[in-house]
């Protein structure tokens, strides 16, 4: 997912050091959709065809060089949820509706890209993107208002001064 993790994994520790809250939130929603997504790919869906597997008597496909395209476990996309996942929270402690604006575009990039390399149908995408909001929003409201991790002190610094 996002290249096998990395680029999640470095927004969370950047998040962490904006606020430990914020971090947690990210980390938790992130887990919690991918242990979704994963269990959907590799039990109930796990036979589902990628394009290029399901299309393979197709003539004349463009696939992008260089890009290994795998022929199963299409169903739901862990790239789409995580983006979504990950830009919904972002978006959700940004407040800023221009930033808002961006997160929303980015996520749907990172679906469209999915598509473009064939990797995933339009479904796949849309059912990932649609966990990983359904996950977050879970995830979100339950921390604002029926946890009181946010009111802690340590919550609301940045890691590195949690010492201080």
């Amino acid at each position: 997912m996002f290249g096998e993790g990395i680029l999640p994994v470095c927004i969370i520790i950047i998040l962490f050091f904006r606020k430990i809250y914020i971090g947690i939130v990210a980390s938790i929603s992130l887990i919690v959709s991918t242990i979704i997504v994963q269990s959907l790919k590799r039990t109930i869906f796990s036979d589902v065809l990628r394009p290029k597997a399901y299309l393979k008597d197709v003539p004349d496909l463009y696939y992008i060089e260089n890009i290994e395209i795998y022929s199963l476990h299409s169903f739901p996309s862990g790239h789409s949820s995580g983006a979504f996942t990950l830009f919904m929270v972002l978006a959700y402690f940004a407040k800023n509706k221009f930033v808002q604006l961006f997160c929303f575009i980015m996520a749907f990039m990172v679906t469209l890209s999915r598509i473009y390399m064939m990797q995933h149908f339009f479904i796949d995408t849309y059912f990932g993107a649609a966990i990983g909001v359904l996950i977050t929003a879970l995830v979100i409201y339950y921390f604002e208002n029926h946890s009181n991790l946010k009111n802690k002190p340590f919550a609301n610094k940045p890691i590195y001064k949690l010492n201080s």
